[in-house]
């Protein structure tokens, strides 16, 4: 039985690595999808980025990652019935053979677990988005990185960074404002009792009708003014990610902790002595860091 077990279990990644049998499906598997990011609206998600060569090989590890990741962190909704039922060995393999046929058809559905590859439209930054409502991003990203912290390994060569988005939405200040404040809210820095440290980031891929300073400047608008600017070690960052017309959001605590969400510089660290090139300046991405300034500032493109 376990080994029939550990055979579905084999099956379902390869799927993931593969999709069917059809050759010709698996040639084209990861492709960039055809359906664009701004589908997501209203959803969480994570943004992958990686070498712009490598979109395929990073699609499949990062899929693979992140469904594990949520089968250790969040309920598969299997009843209490099932779990003490006690089969039959007929009725076992009736329930893999089953499992199986199921997997294959979902393959051929292009079905990827609990997250599905967007189009950015930014080469070298794909969208995963989140299709199961029982999966928070943010404790999901924050309990992998903990995890890959310790463990410092990661089978994957080509992800970097894996960045969650608490909700995805239009990239317009007006949205992104909207967006700022329900999140901010819901976590009560509008009206808080006592002052945090924070700042704001920015980053801008292919996007030219969207300005930092005017995304900070909404963003700190529905800041309770107890908290203070902080741009260096800052408690908590509101974390804006724009590609081309959709934008995603969140607000985190662990951003430095955990080098910006960067897989590869926490598995092996950069030498200090060694000027380092960004990873956007290595896959071509317009990149604004956010700053607090005066409204008028220079915009950094």
């Amino acid at each position: 039985m376990t080994q029939d077990a550990n055979e579905v279990k084999a099956k379902r990644k390869k799927q993931w690595k593969t999709g069917s049998g059809d050759a010709n499906t698996r040639s084209t598997r990861y492709n960039a999808t055809n359906v664009n990011a701004a589908a997501a609206k209203g959803s969480e998600g994570v943004l992958l980025t990686c070498d712009r060569s490598k979109e395929k090989q990073s699609i499949r590890d990062a899929l693979n990652l992140l469904n594990e990741a949520a089968d250790r962190y969040f309920s598969t909704n299997t009843s209490s019935e099932d779990a003490i039922t006690v089969p039959t060995m007929t009725s076992v393999k009736a329930t893999l053979d089953a499992e199986i046929q199921e997997l294959r058809s979902d393959a051929k559905k292009r079905v990827t677990g609990r997250f599905t590859p967007l189009n950015t439209g930014v080469k070298g930054v794909i969208l995963l988005q989140c299709v199961d409502p029982g999966v928070s991003v943010e404790t999901l990203i924050l309990r992998f990185f903990q995890e890959l912290e310790e463990s410092k390994e990661i089978p994957s060569r080509f992800v970097n960074r894996l960045i969650p988005l608490k909700k995805i939405g239009h990239a317009s200040i007006e949205e992104i404002q909207q967006t700022a404040k329900e999140l901010i809210q819901k976590r009560g820095y509008h009206q808080a009792a006592s002052p945090i440290e924070y700042c704001v980031e920015v980053k801008r891929r292919n996007c030219s009708n969207v300005k930092s300073i005017d995304v900070i400047n909404a963003c700190v608008k529905e800041m309770d003014q107890i908290h203070k600017v902080n741009l260096t070690k800052p408690s908590l960052v509101i974390m804006i990610e724009i590609f081309r017309t959709t934008f995603g959001m969140s607000l985190v605590t662990t951003y430095h902790q955990h080098k910006r969400y960067n897989v590869r510089s926490i598995i092996d660290p950069p030498d200090s002595s060694k000027p380092q090139e960004s990873e956007e300046a290595q896959i071509g991405v317009q990149k604004d860091t956010a700053k607090i300034v005066t409204a008028s500032a220079d915009e950094q493109n």
